[in-house]
């Protein structure tokens, strides 16, 4: 009979992944529960009541701004943290630790915004799902409904970034991955124009984070496709032949297998011997007529 045969390493690794993120849910649902059990009892009592009604006005006023802060140090994070030059690779590693915990306060005041706007009657739940949907409402709040889309879909690719590794080109992850830069623009569109009239120094503020974002992907983009003409191209080797001298090999250290007379497989070598350098044969030059160095065949 075959014994069973022994699980791969990848296979391995996914279940200790799935076991571990299985355990960490556990104390996330109990926490999630808890805390819907306590709001909901503290709305029987005038107290509750009071205390729901003011986080009710706090998350109308503010929750949206805090996705949207939230969202755009996300973007200026993240566009940071792929500095070359003046940034050190613990620095950018930091920089991206904090970019990921933006990206989750974004997206999870992003989702108390949409609860929120649909429990007070601001927005038809049609609004929350499928953009431009309702008849009468503001242009601005269905490019709202973009730009959470569009959010979603640029966290969805920073948690799944492992998984594009090796399947499918580079381009494609990064393409999904900048769709936090549309969102974040479109969300400043709805933010300053779907709500309440906003103040001036918050539409300055947004207008400095929109041009230093730019400048910060102009000097990016600068510096991706100027990397080789800013770079030292490598020339020939002054005194050097036209043919480029081999490098001498080095044979591996490892036992030969033996025969069944005691000698090795490989040219009588010894077990046991110590790695040698073995000098490479130099290229067999081009048979034909030669070139003199202006270019022209030689007779």
């Amino acid at each position: 009979m075959r014994g069973r045969q022994a699980p791969e390493p990848r296979a391995i690794a996914r279940s200790s992944r799935q076991r571990r993120a299985h355990g960490r849910r556990w104390p996330l649902l109990v926490a999630v529960a808890c805390t819907g059990v306590l709001l909901t009892s503290a709305t029987y009592t005038h107290v509750g009541r009071l205390a729901t009604a003011y986080v009710f006005v706090v998350l109308h006023f503010y929750i949206g701004v805090v996705a949207l802060v939230a969202l755009s140090l996300t973007v200026m994070l993240g566009l940071a943290s792929t500095d070359r030059i003046l940034l050190k690779i613990g620095q950018r590693v930091l920089l991206q630790t904090v970019h990921r915990a933006t990206a989750v306060l974004a997206v999870v005041a992003l989702g108390v915004h949409i609860a929120v706007k649909v429990l007070e009657a601001h927005a038809a739940v049609a609004d929350a799902v499928i953009p431009f949907f309702s008849q009468g409402r503001s242009l601005f709040i269905g490019f709202g409904t973009v730009a959470a889309y569009l959010m979603l879909l640029a966290y969805w690719s920073g948690l799944a970034r492992s998984r594009f590794a090796g399947r499918v080109r580079p381009w494609v992850w990064r393409l999904l991955h900048a769709s936090a830069y549309p969102s974040w623009m479109i969300a400043m569109l709805h933010g300053l124009n779907a709500g309440r009239q906003a103040a001036t120094w918050v539409a300055v503020s947004y207008v400095i984070c929109l041009v230093l974002v730019g400048l910060g992907l102009l000097v990016r983009v600068l510096a991706r496709f100027g990397r080789y003409a800013i770079g030292v191209k490598p020339g020939p080797v002054i005194g050097a032949s036209p043919y480029t001298a081999p490098m001498p090999r080095i044979e591996s250290g490892r036992r030969p297998a033996r025969t069944l007379d005691g000698r090795s497989r490989r040219g009588g070598d010894q077990l046991g011997s110590r790695p040698r350098l073995v000098a490479a044969t130099a290229p067999r030059p081009r048979t034909g007529r030669s070139r003199s160095p202006q270019g022209w065949p030689n007779a």
